[in-house]
């Protein structure tokens, strides 16, 4: 594979790290909502491992996991980061969370730590996509895309503290199902930075619109679909 190529795939995989990472709280409860008529949130995310959507939930995260695995980065860091953020998310897909009431199982403490350890690779992967080569020039878009990176980190590791604090009861849950909303912005915070990394926000790449590719205008045209997707889930949720 030449070179040019091989930057292609990478971009294939931050779009599609970036896309699955965003869509899928969308998917499980607009999916829970329209096809089986259940319009309550969850009281988390691996919650939906024991609805109807259990397929949908464990395929789209071991698709990110197996992806992230794929992935190869710049650097030994970022293989090594990669490899251990995808076996993460394969744990937490493939082993559940424990059912609402009942205690938690090894089984189930693991998936909580392959939860916290996927967020926390997020956020590292969120920090280190601010890093630029020294003989390029660092532009304007540059450092708003960096900014961005930046905040995905903060949001990243704010919703994994918070998820550590409320579960240990040091603090209430301050909402309800905070739990589903924390790993909704952390999920969230990890789909932004790699969709943002894949060029698939076009009014943040160095170059113009006029000069994207059909991979990035079909990145452009999912980002676009996802966001009126979350778009509806919040507005049924708290219009309903």
């Amino acid at each position: 594979m030449d070179t040019e190529k091989m930057v292609i795939s990478q971009k294939k995989l931050k779009v599609l790290l970036g896309g699955l990472g965003i869509s899928i709280p969308t998917l499980v409860y607009l999916g829970n909502l329209w096809i089986f008529g259940v319009s309550d949130v969850l009281p988390s995310l691996s919650s939906y491992y024991y609805s109807d959507l259990r397929d949908i939930f464990v395929g789209v995260f071991f698709s990110i996991g197996i992806f992230l695995i794929a992935y190869e980065g710049y650097d030994t860091g970022d293989r090594i980061l990669s490899t251990l953020a995808g076996l993460s998310c394969i744990g937490l897909a493939i082993l559940p969370t424990a059912p609402t009431g009942e205690e938690p199982t090894l089984l189930n403490m693991i998936h909580l730590i392959s939860a916290a350890l996927f967020l926390l690779f997020g956020a590292i992967f969120s920090m280190r996509f601010t890093k630029t080569s020294p003989e390029v020039r660092v532009t304007f878009k540059k450092r708003i895309r960096n900014l961005i990176y930046w905040l995905c980190a903060v949001f990243a590791l704010a919703s994994l503290i918070l998820l550590i604090v409320t579960e240990l009861g040091i603090i209430d849950k301050f909402i309800e199902n905070s739990t589903f909303w924390l790993e909704y912005i952390g999920i969230n915070a990890f789909g932004t930075a790699w969709l943002i990394k894949g060029e698939a926000v076009f009014f943040l790449n160095d170059d113009s619109i006029l000069k994207m590719n059909p991979w990035e205008i079909s990145g452009l045209i999912v980002l676009v679909l996802l966001a009126l997707g979350s778009f509806t889930m919040l507005s049924l949720i708290f219009f309903s």
